[in-house]
């Protein structure tokens, strides 16, 4: 009965490991561009408008950046005078992991009918933070986060906030070395 347990509690433990995602999150800038020159963004208007999500998850996106961004020590300004524009775009995509697990637990001999597969079903989502200098109108910097869950509603604007802290890490970008 005590292998038995120890069996069901590993299981359970495989399973939530597997459920939690952290975000990946990739980056890529101009390395000619001057960074320290940004001081002032403004979100395009039209881009956070055509995002498709709901106006919660919208306003989420837009305080989480700029949270960050104040952090950094920018400010936020109009569009017609900001150094840079943000524009975010957003998406998501079902997954699902299929774990196949033996229990080692049940005895010296295998068992073909003690095999189990299990099913994990989620929605992951993307979040990609571009940047865009505003004279020069050409994209500076670009963030993207990958692998957030989004389909648990109450851990959802928890979820997002990770991903925008992750991704705005990345800003500014490091000199490459």
């Amino acid at each position: 009965m005590k292998l038995f347990k120890i069996g069901t509690l590993a299981l359970i433990g495989m399973l939530l490991f597997t459920a939690c995602s952290s975000v990946r999150v990739i980056s890529d800038y101009d390395e000619t561009a001057s960074f320290s020159s940004y001081k002032t963004f403004a979100f395009h208007d039209k881009g956070i408008e055509k995002l498709k999500l709901n106006d919660l998850d919208k306003r989420r996106i837009v305080n989480g950046i700029t949270a960050e961004l104040v952090a950094k020590g920018m400010q936020q300004a109009d569009a017609a005078s900001a150094d840079v524009v943000i524009n975010v775009l957003a998406s998501s995509r079902e997954n699902i992991d299929v774990n196949y697990y033996n229990d080692p637990y049940y005895g010296w001999y295998y068992y073909p009918w003690m095999d189990r597969g299990y099913v994990n079903q989620y929605t992951e989502g993307t979040l990609l933070v571009d940047m865009i200098d505003r004279q020069k109108n050409v994209l500076v910097w670009q963030g993207k986060g990958i692998g957030f869950r989004v389909d648990d509603l109450k851990n959802k604007a928890e979820e997002l906030q990770k991903a925008i802290t992750a991704i705005m890490a990345k800003y500014p970008p490091q000199a490459k070395k």
